[in-house]
């Protein structure tokens, strides 16, 4: 009875502890993740970012063409192999670009204008065929997520396109933060039904050591 006591006393520890901290960050599969939370159970949260960027290594395809996936937000700025890609004026395509064996379907190389398909996808050439260019990308914008029962909403860096960096700066509710700035957490938030009521509340929120 004592040890179901002690158990009961440290996850409404941490329940408590979790109410001082409105947006805290975990790691999940490799990715970083924001919970916000204090919002009205099953309403839209938009998290506002200025930007930010983490450099990660893109497959030139067999032409050098590398793909700058359109994931969640219209990219400010891409920055490839350590030199900035003009992306104001993008040349339209009606889908991906089709090598012709090892040649591009435009000239120009790396001074070439991008290119951008229907889908948002940016595409830019002069890259060694077969191999990793190193892309970052800044990118602004809004996403929305739902809250759950707990009133908590989740917001995952994308798997590719514009991933995160510790410069990565976002608004949710009007309040401004960085990621490198936001609490580490070992794990997410669990949303769960706990005792009689029925109603939901946090079940584990526990501080990174």
């Amino acid at each position: 009875m004592r040890k179901l006591l002690i158990a009961a006393t440290a996850i409404f520890s941490l329940i408590g502890a979790s109410a001082q901290a409105q947006v805290v960050k975990t790691v999940e599969s490799g990715r970083d993740v924001i919970y916000s939370r204090g919002h009205t159970p099953a309403t839209s949260v938009q998290l506002t970012t200025n930007g930010g960027s983490r450099a990660s290594a893109i497959l030139a395809n067999s032409c050098g063409i590398v793909r700058v996936s359109a994931n969640q937000a219209t990219p400010d700025s891409i920055n490839i192999n350590g030199t900035a890609r003009s992306i104001a004026t993008p040349v339209s395509l009606s889908g991906a670009p089709v090598c012709n064996g090892s040649t591009p379907p435009w000239d120009g190389g790396t001074t070439s204008a991008a290119r951008r398909d229907p889908n948002g996808n940016f595409y830019f050439s002069g890259y060694t065929p077969n191999q990793a260019a190193t892309v970052a990308v800044r990118a602004g914008g809004n996403r929305t997520a739902r809250a759950n029962g707990c009133g908590i909403a989740r917001f995952a860096e994308p798997a590719e396109g514009n991933p995160w960096g510790t410069d990565f700066s976002f608004a949710i509710g009007g309040t401004n933060y960085t990621l490198g700035s936001v609490t580490a957490q070992n794990y997410g938030p669990l949303c769960r039904n706990v005792g009689s009521s029925g109603s939901p509340t946090y079940l584990r929120y526990e501080a990174a050591q």
